[in-house]
């Protein structure tokens, strides 16, 4: 029995520190009880300030969904006044709250509270001597493995499968801008940008091997309608215009990766060859970064706009939310959102929103959606109202034209 385990390493003196508190903690509770592997609850025994006491990583995309603050005495967590202390110096004083994280959990030896991001009591369990108790409802339930799992659930190891924190975000449930933009929490959203521009390179790299194998293959079909024009010279009138429709319609059918290969590439490459650039492997490369950068530059620059007054909100706070209602077949589809974004945008800084050789991105689709949901959760965890742009140029010069 985990539940007991737990009980008995950390029963009255048998914890010497706060730091001794974490190992039980982490092993019997978040381990044995709510499943998480070693590898996927990592404790802080350093004492580092700006790290939770133990992280919680999802197990859907190993994202630091949960923080977890842990303390010796239970009154620090059950008192309200002592735990909105807590919360103000600590949780937000030390910035414990990450860009991924979606609950908060709050500990002692026989306290277990989980928040949301506004310090919002959603569960709470007090373990008492014979049974489990719910502080808020004075409802009493036994004392054991399966109804601890039961109550704590919702930050349990499977859990973390469900994406609740996108649901969520989805709904218009998360308050944007939690972590204020200053010197101290800057490393978090560098974090973040070096998150999504892996990302986005990851999927450039995928969806332009795709798009070449497409341009392969229309310039095979075509090559065969022109050799049997040329064949059938001029007199078969018919059949010239039945291959002639015949040739538009695979233009047609491949138009995207006909533009990208024909025109847009061909001509980054030539540019490229003046910079020096000589293998394919390295065009490739640089033609990805650059798109990737560009997508994420736009990304950026509407949320300072939005967090600004610049726009309303369409890619943060409820943004989605109002999007998903006001469409119906497309609820998914952020590259349509993204459109409207940055249409309504464009004429604070028209030079990011032309039309570049690299937009052929927004016209993906399949994994790049899920791509940009989760950069766009990430996103709006951050408070943008003061950046300036020397600021940005210093801190992300690739993504400042």
């Amino acid at each position: 029995m985990s539940l007991k385990k737990y009980l008995e390493d950390t029963s009255r003196g048998s914890i010497a520190s706060e730091i001794g508190f974490y190992t039980p903690l982490a092993t019997h509770l978040f381990g044995a009880l709510l499943g998480y592997p070693p590898k996927q609850r990592v404790i802080n025994k350093s004492g580092e300030h700006g790290i939770p006491d133990i992280r919680l990583y999802s197990q859907e995309d190993n994202s630091e969904w949960v923080a977890v603050e842990a303390k010796r005495d239970d009154a620090e967590i059950r008192n309200e006044d002592r735990r909105a202390k807590l919360w103000r110096e600590q949780i937000i004083g030390h910035r414990y709250i990450a860009a991924e994280t979606f609950y908060v959990v709050l500990c002692a030896p026989r306290t277990f509270y989980i928040c949301d991001l506004d310090g919002n009591l959603l569960e709470a369990i007090h373990i008492e001597d014979n049974h489990l108790l719910n502080p808020k409802t004075g409802a009493e339930f036994p004392l054991s493995d399966k109804t601890f799992r039961e109550l704590a659930s919702r930050v349990s190891y499977a859990a973390s499968l469900e994406r609740s924190q996108f649901e969520a975000f989805r709904r218009g449930e998360l308050r944007s801008g939690h972590i204020p933009l200053t010197e101290d929490t800057l490393s978090q959203l560098q974090s973040v940008f070096v998150y999504a521009i892996d990302k986005l390179k990851e999927y450039c790299r995928v969806h332009f091997r795709e798009l070449r194998a497409r341009y392969d293959e229309a310039k095979a079909q075509i090559a065969e309608i022109e050799l049997t024009l040329a064949n059938i010279g001029s007199g078969a009138i018919k059949q010239r215009q039945k291959l002639l429709y015949r040739r538009n319609t695979v233009r047609a059918k491949y138009r995207l990766a006909l533009q990208l290969f024909e025109d847009d590439y061909d001509r980054f490459k030539h540019d490229q060859t003046y910079a020096g650039t000589q293998l394919e492997e390295n065009f490739e490369d640089i033609f990805c970064t650059n798109t990737a950068y560009v997508a994420l530059s736009r990304l950026f620059f509407v949320r300072i706009c939005e967090d600004s007054g610049l726009t309303t909100h369409k890619i943060s706070n409820s943004g989605i939310a109002v999007w998903r209602d006001f469409v119906q077949n497309i609820k998914g589809n952020y590259q349509d959102l993204l459109d409207v974004a940055f249409k309504d945008v464009s004429h604070v800084y028209p030079r990011l929103f032309e039309e570049p050789i690299f937009d052929w991105l927004g016209r993906g689709s399949g994994a790049l959606q899920d791509i940009l949901e989760r950069i766009l959760f990430r996103l709006n965890a951050f408070d943008f109202r003061n950046v300036t742009r020397d600021w940005l140029r210093s801190s992300f010069p690739p993504l400042v034209p």
